[in-house]
Order: C-alpha cells, then structure tokens, then sequence
C-alpha cells in the first residue's frame, strides 16, 4: 500500500507539474504518466487479489459488529434480563454504544482511503482534456499522446474491491447502515408480534 500512496502522490505531483510546465512550455512526457497510471492501475488490482477476500470478510465482521451491540441495547430497552439475577445497566448500553461506533469509525476510515484514490484516478481524463484544450494548435503530437492516456484512463478504472463482489468506497456506507437499520426494523416488528 505504501508503494501505491507512493505512485499516486507522484502522479498528483506530475499532474501539478504538468501545469506549471505547460506555461513554460518545458513539457513532462505523457509517456511517464501513463506508465505511472498503469503502474496504479496494476498495484490496485494486486492488492484486490491479495487482500479481496480479507477485505469482504472485514465487511462482513462489520456488519456483524454493528449487529450484536444493537441487540444488546435493544434488549436493555425491552428490559428483557440474561438470567433471572441479572439486568442490563446504563454502563451497559454505554458499552454498547462504544462497541458500535470502533466499526463504523475503521470502515469509513478504510473505504474513505479506498474512495480518494478512486477519485485521483478519475481526475485523469479531466486533467488531459482540460490541457488539451490549453494547447496550441501546432502542438498535435502532444495533444494525440495527451488524448491516448485520456483514453487508457477512461479504459482501465481501477477500483478497490472485496473479492470482486462489490467496491469498496463511501459508496459502501450507506447500504451497510440500510442493513443495519433494516434488521432493527424487522427485530422492533417482531418485539411488537410477542
């Protein structure tokens, strides 16, 4: 991952580069780029055949996590006992809380990181048009080169993901928490039911 960060700071720092050195007209070559966008590229699809499975089964454990200490706290609230000596307490529900939160707050730690490098490479396309466009009219071979890695990237997306069946991203959020919320509505329906 270290590695990854590495290459796609560098290629922010190229991309800022290659502004500047538009207006001195000192151009980087595009092949560099593109061969850092591979690089990227291939690194992400490495770490997905690493680290897929680990990754969707962190997902799953999450999920669960957040699962169990809602349980707990719903059954504080029904005031349902674990034996007949003991009720659950405020320390409790308090514990609950906590143990809820340290999932929510590591997932969204992980699939923000996943996220902002998605977004970096989305920038790509955008960055070579908006180039394009700054350039010259003599200047054809560079566009064509600028215009060939808008392509690739346009072609090759790479993307985090848990083992290929879904990305991991903010996207993820906000199906997890409509899990979560509705296990709690089908928990609070049949509560009603008994």
């Amino acid at each position: 991952m270290k590695e990854l960060n590495e290459h796609l700071k560098s290629s922010v720092v190229i991309n800022q580069i290659e502004y500047i050195s538009l207006e001195t007209r000192k151009c980087i070559p595009i092949k560099v780029l593109s061969k850092a966008y591979t690089t990227i590229a291939e690194l992400i699809e490495e770490y997905n055949n690493i680290i897929g499975f680990p990754s969707l089964f962190f997902c799953g454990t999450m999920l669960l996590n957040m699962l169990v200490p809602i349980n707990m706290a719903l059954l504080f609230v029904y005031h349902i006992p674990i034996n007949a000596n003991h009720t659950f307490g405020i320390p409790f529900v308090i514990y609950c809380v906590l143990w809820l939160i340290f999932p929510i707050v590591f997932g969204l730690e992980l699939f923000a990181a996943c996220d902002v490098v998605e977004k970096e490479v989305a920038k790509v396309p955008q960055i070579c048009h908006s180039l394009i466009k700054r350039l010259g009219n003599n200047e054809f071979k560079l566009k064509n080169e600028l215009n060939d890695y808008a392509t690739q990237a346009n072609q090759v997306k790479p993307k985090f993901t848990a083992a290929g069946y879904f990305d991991i991203n903010l996207g993820l959020t906000m199906p997890m928490f409509g899990s979560v919320f509705t296990y709690v509505i089908v928990l609070l329906q049949f509560k009603d039911l008994q």
